[in-house]
């Protein structure tokens, strides 16, 4: 059969969320059907709770593990029936390794996973969308992109990133680019009739905790995992090392930007879940002035105290949020 090019997803335009996953979540949910608010995805992906500082100051890439490790159970509260194809070449916990055979198999699937999301309207969200010969060339379509469409005559995707534009990318190229070797596609095959807003709120609730109790880390790398810290135990580190005299502004306006959508979800859950107002209520407003107090440190009043203060809302934020009923 003669090839032919699959019409694109007309005018894909990235907002400005805030991370490329989120960025294209948006777009492509609501393609499928459901409209999200930034702040609401970062919530719901864990962004607005994240708490992670590395001692002295070290490297971190904020919202990482979020969006690398975690992103599967946002997916579900979407309410979206969310599609994907999920391989990884070099995966330690996989023995023995997957073969060439099942490498193939897999981008074979992802290549028809994206193919029939295009043809529906929807464009599909890509692991790096780019080959290793594009990579070594320059291209730095790393993390997160779309596919907008396919053309099956060269069997290339048509991907769109938020830093290398629209380019084409041969489909076999995929998960060449990272030590894993990743190959993750996935899309959304319209709205889930059995979504619950509610279940959503609370689902989100109790991951959120996590996040901000330090139980789970919103960043892990590249820094060396035993000089990270997390929760509220994060902004203590960060306020002694101001104590000892280090200057590093840790990622204030990060954490402001993350707690205004931790406040906006909350206002969204408020409303969704009428009965839980006071909890949701109380939360919102210590978010909202954790969020002040951070962008103070980020506009140049970097002190130990005021970072304690910070450490203290979230430590209320925790109190708040604990009286919903998540189980």
């Amino acid at each position: 059969m003669e090839g032919r090019m699959t019409p694109q997803v007309a005018d894909l335009k990235l907002g400005d969320a805030m991370s490329w996953l989120l960025s294209c979540v948006q777009v492509c949910a609501a393609r499928a059907g459901r409209e999200w608010e930034p702040p609401l995805l970062a919530a719901i992906f864990g962004h607005a709770f994240e708490s992670s500082y590395a001692l002295g100051g070290g490297e971190l890439w904020s919202g990482c593990a979020c969006e690398w490790c975690w992103f599967g159970p946002g997916l579900a509260r979407l309410g979206l029936r969310p599609e994907s194809v999920d391989y990884a070449g070099k995966n330690p916990t996989m023995h023995p390794s997957p073969s060439p055979e099942k490498r193939k198999e897999a981008l074979d699937r992802a290549w028809d996973l994206v193919q029939r999301s295009v043809e529906r309207g929807v464009p599909a969200v890509v692991w790096s969308p780019m080959s290793r010969q594009q990579r070594d060339s320059g291209m730095q379509a790393f993390c997160w992109g779309l596919v907008e469409g396919v053309d099956t005559t060269t069997r290339e995707y048509l991907a769109y990133h938020a830093t290398a534009g629209r380019f084409r990318t041969p489909f076999d190229g995929l998960g060449n680019i990272d030590g894993a070797e990743w190959v993750h596609a996935f899309t959304f095959d319209g709205p889930d009739p059995a979504y619950s807003e509610a279940k959503a709120v609370t689902a989100t609730v109790s991951d959120a905790l996590l996040y901000l109790r330090g139980e789970r880390p919103g960043a892990d790398m590249p820094a060396p995992p035993e000089t990270i810290r997390h929760g509220p135990g994060a902004f203590y580190e960060w306020a002694s090392d101001v104590d000892r005299g280090k200057r590093d502004v840790g990622k204030p306006r990060w954490w402001a930007r993350g707690r205004d959508a931790a406040a906006r979800f909350c206002a969204w859950a408020r409303a969704s879940v009428p009965a839980l107002e006071a909890p949701f209520e109380e939360a919102e407003r210590t978010f909202r002035a954790q969020a002040d107090a951070l962008r103070s440190l980020a506009d140049g009043g970097l002190s130990a105290d005021a970072i304690r203060r910070v450490a203290t809302l979230q430590d209320e934020a925790i109190t708040a949020l604990s009286r919903v009923p998540v189980g």
